[in-house]
């Protein structure tokens, strides 16, 4: 993180010098993959004497204290705290995906008015070809495209997998699409339950994730119980799956619900794969008109409020008064 932000801050500085394309800049955005890049943000705000703007994708270092990564009283904790009011400070505005950020970016002393919710959303154009799978045996394919990491929550998908199986639905199938850490050891773990209902495929480019999606019947998305969804969630493959419009199987209990929201699929608590495996056996016993109106609704609410190209209205807009009441 530390090489990052000092190669991000050396080539912000050199990047004009290098093309007669490339301008210096009106304003700087910081995202918050970690709160290092955004330091580097800040310092070229400074360097090129523009307003800073602050995008926070995630809450560090409250991110890793509820992931179980860092304590609260870790020296590194109250370092990243220290940093992370001082940008905030700095920012004039602050930019977030989760809808009930502001609760904690408030807590920590800033005003409400700084804080603006734009939320991630989808290129529907992207999903215009959707199908329904045309099938002459009933198969019915459980899918979850992402990443395989600690986050991910895939342990009870698979173990949700082993109770459709001993259940006996052979026609239930659970196609997972992605890489990461976990991967060999989710592998290894569906092997030791014998499963024969489950495939493991590799990462595929963004472009192709629309084609793999119109291959399932319905998809699932998996979150842990932790404090830190009491903010909201805003993920990308969320919107993708909801774009392909597929019934969706939400595990999990973020303050918002998109599920519930656009009434697209069916939610169950996170960490309970009965609970999913129940879900999942549900969804495949309804008729497929049912499911169809479902993912319906999905593709509706996503077009209302997730289209990319209006909340990139919104962000422009936000932008420019910035801009605006910098240069008043």
């Amino acid at each position: 993180m530390v090489v990052y932000m000092f190669r991000a801050w050396w080539l912000g500085r050199k990047l004009p010098k290098l093309s007669s394309e490339i301008k210096k800049p009106d304003i700087l955005l910081g995202s918050s993959v970690h709160l290092l890049a955004v330091l580097a943000a800040y310092w070229l705000s400074k360097y090129y004497n523009v307003p800073f703007v602050m995008e926070v994708r995630d809450l560090w270092p409250q991110t890793l204290i509820d992931m179980g990564k860092l304590s609260p009283q870790h020296p590194i904790t109250k370092a990243l705290q220290i940093l992370e009011k001082f940008l905030y400070n700095q920012a004039k505005r602050i930019i977030t995906p989760l809808p009930n950020a502001h609760e904690y970016i408030i807590s920590c002393g800033i005003p409400r008015e700084k804080v603006v919710w734009i939320p991630n959303g989808v290129d529907l154009s992207r999903f215009n070809n959707n199908v329904y799978p045309e099938r002459s045996n009933n198969d019915f394919n459980v899918m979850y495209v992402g990443a395989h990491g600690l986050a991910n929550g895939l342990d009870t998908l698979i173990q949700a997998a082993k109770i459709v199986q001993d259940s006996g639905y052979q026609k239930i199938h659970f196609i997972l699409v992605g890489d990461g850490p976990e991967k060999p050891r989710l592998i290894a773990l569906a092997k030791d339950l014998n499963l024969y209902n489950i495939e493991f495929h590799k990462s595929m480019p963004k472009n192709q994730v629309p084609s793999i999606l119109n291959k399932a019947d319905a998809t699932v998305f998996l979150l842990h119980n932790i404090p830190l969804y009491k903010y909201g969630i805003s993920l990308n493959k969320l919107f993708d799956y909801l774009a392909t419009g597929k019934p969706l199987i939400l595990a999990g209990s973020p303050v918002n619900n998109p599920v519930q929201e656009a009434q697209c699929g069916l939610t169950v608590p996170p960490g309970d794969p009965r609970a999913l495996a129940e879900a999942i056996i549900k969804l495949y016993q309804m008729p497929p008109e049912e499911r169809k109106a479902m993912g319906k609704r999905a593709r509706e609410y996503v077009e209302k409020y997730y289209d990319i190209r209006k909340l990139a209205d919104r962000l422009e807009t936000v932008l420019n008064n910035t801009l605006t009441q910098s240069s008043d």
